[in-house]
């Protein structure tokens, strides 16, 4: 049997194969042996399957959609650690919200005394999506959060913060009939030092979160539960151009962060059941931009507005391909790759903040980000206390 067909005898061997099956079991295995050597496209493996069932096994692969609540979770993620990264960093900074004395150009906060003590709550909320790409179909997320934080001056012009970050995120992805929620807990310390008009502040933060996971397939739901968790860190300087009440303060800084999801399998009555691996997806951003601000007297309250905008490079992100599996063995394996953000972008926002008291004020924020294939917005309210 040692001959070769071109690919348009395929059929004549396939008689041959029939004839030689006629004539015992192991002519039969010698025949299904042959036609596997020669149909091995996927078409003709369709074309050998007709002629000598395969049992299916291994003949439909795992979608590629399995992962799309694995991959929006780390968006998510992504979300929270960036906006608490840089919310750590705005209530670390003297000039935040037109401060209590605006600071002078030639030392940290000299004038009047400081307030030593600082103390701040607020509640937030996010929208935003992600668009497709490549096995990643898209999807909206919404979400609200709140954050509390205590700081302190340890030395003239230095001061050290821990505050805390708690946000629930709900994930819908109607392209891929799923929806997930996310609950995410993260703490940051933080430190800035001001030296004459210049001002360095840093950050780390750690969150530890849940996630739960919902899917509908042809053959019944599928749901798991699975861990995630984040590292990140952010430093950045800023120039404090003071003029009257009004305020220019160039930035540049960078933001870096590592989130981590859990390996999981999928349980319910679906036959489609995917197992997802471990994704761990690290970003490193390098950002310029410019804060401009104004305080005055309003029926004599003293009011703030100031506004933000920044351009965004990401100079460094990585996102591993994901081996799906199937959980019955019923599937083939599929093989994509991580989604990732678009290189540059945008970010702006403003903040409205009304003093109270000499020592206490309440603001309202809004936020907006932009990337390829990507969109957030973004309002807060809180208030903050010195003492």
């Amino acid at each position: 049997m040692a001959f070769v067909l071109a690919d348009n005898d395929q059929l004549m061997r396939r008689g041959l194969c029939a004839a030689q099956c006629l004539g015992g079991r192991l002519a039969l295995v010698t025949c299904v042996a042959l036609l596997a050597t020669v149909l091995p496209t996927s078409e003709s493996k369709a074309q050998f399957c007709a002629f000598a069932p395969c049992g299916g096994n291994g003949e439909q692969a795992v979608s590629v959609t399995s992962a799309n609540n694995a991959i929006s979770s780390e968006f998510a993620t992504f979300d929270l650690g960036s906006r608490f990264l840089h919310s750590m960093i705005d209530h670390s900074t003297s000039y935040f919200g037109g401060g209590y004395t605006l600071p002078n150009p030639e030392g940290g906060g000299a004038g009047n005394a400081a307030p030593r003590y600082r103390s701040w709550v607020e509640g937030y909320g996010l929208a935003s999506s992600t668009a497709a790409q490549g096995g990643f179909v898209g999807d909206n997320r919404r979400t609200l959060g709140g954050v509390a934080g205590f700081g302190m001056s340890v030395v003239p012009g230095g001061s050290i913060g821990v505050s805390i970050d708690q946000g629930h995120t709900a994930i819908d992805a109607p392209a891929a009939l799923q929806s997930a929620t996310l609950d995410l807990t993260q703490i940051g310390l933080n430190g800035s030092y001001e030296f004459g008009a210049w001002t360095i502040s840093s950050g780390v933060i750690r969150g530890i979160g849940s996630v739960g996971s919902n899917r509908n397939t042809s053959t019944g739901p599928a749901g798991t539960s699975y861990n995630a968790d984040l590292w990140g860190g952010i430093t950045e300087l800023s120039y404090y151009w003071g003029v009257g009440n009004a305020r220019i303060v160039p930035k540049l800084g960078a933001d870096w962060l590592r989130t981590h999801t859990e390996a999981y399998t999928e349980s319910g009555s679906s036959l489609d059941a995917a197992s997802v691996p471990d994704i761990v997806h690290t970003r490193t951003r390098a950002y310029a931009g410019a804060e401009i601000g104004e305080s005055w007297m309003l029926n004599k309250v003293m009011v703030d507005l100031s506004g933000y905008g920044r351009f965004v490079d990401i100079v460094s992100q990585s996102s591993p391909s994901l081996l799906l599996t199937s959980a019955s063995g019923r599937e083939a394996p599929s093989l994509i790759q991580g989604a990732l953000e678009g290189q540059y972008g945008a970010d702006a926002g403003a903040t409205f903040t009304v003093r109270l008291t000499p020592s206490s004020r309440v603001y309202v924020g809004f936020e907006s980000h932009f990337r390829e294939g990507y969109q957030a917005y973004g309002g807060t309210i809180g208030g903050e206390v010195k003492w």
